[in-house]
């Protein structure tokens, strides 16, 4: 079988099995250092209120909220003190569970309005000064505030803002 017999073949297989829509179908995870390059805003929002979107503004995104908070402290970027976070749960696998509550947020503006950046690892909870922080072992731990700052910083110098 020459190889575009071969080539055909494998498509046609993976069309028919299905596979392309598991391959074309995930979300994808931006790695910390490209989720913090990637920020147009980096900040600790407290949350007060998570509502789900209209339908409307969700295109075909799958049980998309607005969360709604205060800017406590702008790391990177010009925040308003008041804030609405579009926040995108398009894929089953990248759900991001909000509730009220303290966040390290990283956030894009897009369409004129904030959201995460990168799925459920951009809203990171912030619990007594101390941040659920990724690790070196593909896991998360608390890790306090501070270390992470300098994280953020050697990643990508910034300025505070408020």
């Amino acid at each position: 079988m020459n190889w575009r017999a071969s080539f055909c073949f494998m498509v046609t297989m993976l069309l028919s099995t299905g596979v392309q829509e598991t391959a074309w179908a995930r979300a994808y995870f931006a790695s910390v250092d490209e989720m913090i390059k990637q920020a147009d805003a980096i900040a600790i929002v407290n949350v007060v209120s998570a509502k789900p979107a209209k339908q409307e503004e969700q295109g075909l995104q799958y049980k998309d909220l607005i969360a709604s908070g205060d800017v406590q402290e702008t790391v990177l970027g010009k925040l308003p003190e008041k804030i609405e976070i579009y926040v995108r749960n398009s894929y089953p696998d990248a759900v991001v569970d909000v509730s009220n509550g303290q966040y390290l947020v990283f956030l894009q503006l897009k369409n004129g309005r904030w959201s995460n950046s990168n799925w459920h690892l951009s809203m990171r909870p912030v619990q007594a000064g101390k941040v659920s922080w990724f690790s070196h072992t593909n896991s998360t731990e608390q890790v306090a505030l501070e270390q992470v700052a300098r994280e953020i910083q050697s990643v990508r110098p910034t300025k505070n803002h408020k």
